[in-house]
């Protein structure tokens, strides 16, 4: 019974980093690992919003490198091939969606799409962890606030609040939280 134990951690740590780290398109087998004395690694959370919920992610890739170097993620300049010849319609299915990344405010990014529920049950076919910054800037002489939905970025660029940029930047950032949920196998500290 112990065996049986100390084979499903060990195989449940292995998923985990394989989760963290975020193997895109090349697979991850699941085989022990030696990761040390501990069981888990920190990440920093970044915290955002999904239709007015509060939402945290990690990002682990950029394919920026003065982007990733500032946010101490990997430089991966091969995540930018994976960018659309045209700029995708929101709401529409594609593997990268859009982040909104706000610029000359201090707010967290809005997603428009998460996993629901987190974890291998995820219904939600618009998700990826993969998504093209979107530089969302306050014009000048408007009142900057917080926006909390894809909905509201979008309302506010209508009514000439913000000015939105597309950037070919491509960032890698699994959602691991979304209000009390976790991402299965996680824990806070």
């Amino acid at each position: 019974m112990n065996i049986l134990n100390n084979a499903s951690r060990t195989i449940t740590r292995s998923f985990i980093l394989c989760m963290i780290v975020g193997l895109l398109g090349t697979g991850c087998a699941i085989a022990p690992a030696d990761i040390g004395s501990g069981t888990f690694i920190k990440l920093p959370l970044v915290p955002g919003w999904f239709e007015g919920k509060r939402v945290w992610y990690v990002t682990t890739d950029m394919s920026d490198p003065t982007m990733a170097k500032a946010g101490n993620a990997n430089y991966v300049p091969s995540l930018a091939n994976a960018l659309p010849a045209e700029p995708r319609i929101p709401g529409t299915p594609s593997t990268i969606d859009r982040i909104y990344k706000f610029m000359n405010f201090d707010q967290g990014s809005v997603l428009p799409s998460i996993p629901q529920p987190l974890g291998g049950g995820n219904t939600n076919t618009q998700y990826s962890p993969l998504w093209q910054l979107y530089a969302v800037y306050w014009e000048p002489g408007k009142l900057p606030h917080e926006l909390h939905s894809e909905q509201e970025v979008l309302e506010a660029q209508d009514a000439g609040l913000i000015r939105i940029q597309p950037l070919r930047i491509i960032v890698n950032c699994p959602v691991v939280k979304f209000e009390d949920h976790l991402l299965p196998g996680t824990r806070l500290p």
